[in-house]
């Protein structure tokens, strides 16, 4: 599933600009539902390029201060929490 919102991701990067308020309003849901599938996951379970991708995701999107929910904020946080447990 992870690895299927990742070239959704890139997809909807490659149509549109990087810039555009849809686009990044779809990188927000997309890495909120990454986090949403990572808090419940083993780590372990996940590949490392995978983790490393999602990172990179939910910083940007969630950690960054672009998000004014802080329930996104949180849920990222908790899911990198549940991924620093692995290493």
């Amino acid at each position: 599933m992870i690895t299927f919102l990742l070239d959704l991701r890139s997809s909807i990067l490659d149509e549109t600009s990087k810039e555009d308020p849809l686009a990044i309003e779809a990188e927000i849901n997309i890495a909120q539902t990454v986090a949403k599938i990572l808090i419940s996951t083993n780590p372990v379970l996940i590949h490392d390029a995978h983790k490393f991708d999602s990172i990179k995701l939910m910083a940007k999107r969630l950690l960054s201060g672009d998000v004014h929910h802080e329930l996104l904020q949180y849920e990222g946080l908790l899911a990198l929490t549940n991924i620093a447990t692995c290493f």
